[in-house]
């Protein structure tokens, strides 16, 4: 597993790009021409100055079409711990990077969660305290995920049928979604 290691602190020029990124960290860049890719993680620094302190981000995938269009798809993860649903895609071809989408967790959503600086509960008992059986702890992994524009530890967990997040401070349940299909 490749990591690169991004740091919120650099903010350099955009080098032409189209930019959009917004408050909860979503965003598009085209680049018109393409931007010559020789060092990928301090191109990726410079364009998303918004980047959480103690980002860094694992390649999950890395695709070449037929058309030679290279697509790499990276997790973010903040101080170590996934951050859910929050992946950035970096589109290349001939060595030049045509254009980067996806959505981060960015500084703003981190700074005002003052859980986000303190140690998790022990999943067991967060289970305990969201009304659920303590067996689901053994599976239960630690990731960063955001409601309402604020970032929270949570346990992501599957009960039944359905994959949960429950914050890892306050057994709060924060998402629930079926797992099962709907085909129609």
């Amino acid at each position: 597993m490749k990591h690169f290691f991004l740091h919120a602190a650099l903010s350099l020029s955009l080098m032409g790009a189209a930019q959009a990124q917004n408050a909860n960290g979503h965003f598009s860049m085209r680049y018109s021409g393409g931007v010559a890719e020789t060092n990928l993680e301090a191109f990726c620094r410079a364009q998303l100055p918004k980047l959480c302190e103690g980002t860094t981000f694992e390649v999950i995938s890395d695709e070449t079409t037929r058309q030679g269009v290279r697509h790499v798809t990276m997790q973010q993860y903040v101080d170590g711990v996934l951050v859910n649903g929050k992946t950035m895609s970096i589109h290349m071809r001939d060595g030049k990077i045509l254009s980067i989408d996806g959505s981060v967790m960015t500084q703003e959503q981190v700074a005002p969660a003052s859980n986000m600086r303190r140690a998790p509960r022990p999943a067991a008992e967060v289970m305990r305290m969201a009304g659920l059986p303590e067996r689901l702890a053994k599976k239960a992994e630690l990731v960063v995920t955001e409601k309402d524009g604020e970032a929270h530890q949570a346990y992501r967990v599957v009960n039944g049928w359905y994959r949960m997040l429950i914050d890892a401070h306050t057994g709060e349940v924060l998402a629930k979604k079926s797992i099962i299909l709907n085909w129609g």
